[in-house]
Formats: C-alpha cells, sequence, structure tokens
C-alpha cells in the first residue's frame, strides 16, 4: 500500500517474480550476494558473475545455451492506461537491471516485466497517484521479490538453495 502519508482509496501495488537469472542475485539494501554464480559446480562459494565474465572475456562464448529468464508481475488495484502501465514496467526493470541482478538482459536471458491493472481504484483515485511514484514502488516491490524468491528458494536439479552455500 502507499504510505500512510498518503490520502485517499489505498493504492496497492505487489510483484511476483521467478528467477532464473543468468546474473547473481543482490540485496540492494545489504550488498550482499544471495545467489548466483558458484566457484565450482561442487563449490558452495558464490563469484562475482560480471568479473568472471571479464577475466574469460578471450575464452567465453555467449549465449551459453539460452535457458536463463527473469520473468516478473507487477500487480496493483488501480486503473492504469497502457501507456501508465509500460512506465510502470520500465521504472520496475531498475529492480532488476541496476539493484537486485547482475548482469541482466544477457544473451542467455529472457527478461521481461508486465504490469497488471485491475482497475479496482477506480480512474479517479488511480489519476491522484503520481506515475513516478507508483514506479519506485514497483521498483522496491521487484527488489523485494527477486531477493525474498532467491533466499526461500529449494534445492532443484542439483543445484543448491542458498542455506547450503555460504
Amino acid at each position: 500500500e502507499l504510505p500512510p502519508w498518503h490520502s485517499g482509496p489505498r493504492a496497492k501495488l505487489g510483484a511476483v517474480v521467478s528467477v532464473n537469472a543468468c546474473g547473481n542475485v543482490i540485496d540492494p539494501t545489504t550488498g550482499e550476494w544471495v545467489a548466483g554464480m558458484r566457484a565450482t559446480a561442487d563449490s558452495d562459494q558464490i563469484v562475482d558473475m560480471e568479473l568472471a565474465a571479464f577475466a574469460a572475456a578471450g575464452s567465453m562464448q555467449m549465449p551459453l545455451d539460452r535457458t536463463n529468464t527473469t520473468i516478473s508481475c507487477i500487480v496493483t488495484n488501480m486503473e492504469l492506461t497502457k501507456a501508465r502501465a509500460t512506465k510502470v514496467s520500465q521504472m520496475g526493470s531498475n529492480a532488476l537491471t541496476a539493484h537486485a541482478i547482475r548482469p541482466t538482459h544477457t544473451t542467455n536471458d529472457g527478461d521481461t516485466i508486465y504490469t497488471l491493472a485491475s482497475g479496482k481504484l477506480g480512474a479517479q483515485a488511480s489519476a491522484a497517484v503520481p506515475l513516478d511514484l507508483l514506479g519506485m514502488l514497483a521498483v522496491r516491490a521487484l527488489e523485494a521479490a527477486i531477493v525474498n524468491g532467491a533466499k526461500t528458494a529449494k534445492t532443484s536439479h542439483g543445484i543448491p538453495r542458498r542455506r547450503e552455500v555460504n
């Protein structure tokens, strides 16, 4: 929900995300590596994927196998035009590209963000919420969803969950 200083009907915004990123997940509030590239297949050490890519630049071949993607959805009870929803998605992408996943949008990734608006809040009340504020809230919601997802993921296909990696 919008902060308490906002008067009027309660605008709500949330995010869901499925993260199988090529890049590492970073908690933007602490700078901590939450998930990502391991030093070796049997290692529990997370390494900086960008630095590893720079170091391997002469021998690295991209794309690897195009199996990575981060698919996100921002959901709100507001009424949004297509243009406003697009702007919310664009601003929300900062959660991926600048804050919580590095790198993103590589040739191995199929990263995308959708914004869904139920319209339950109504046009007049929705118009009272500045679009930039809604976009900033979308960034925060996506950051939280990305970090929470990485921290609570379960072991799958032989890849250890976060709690099993130091």
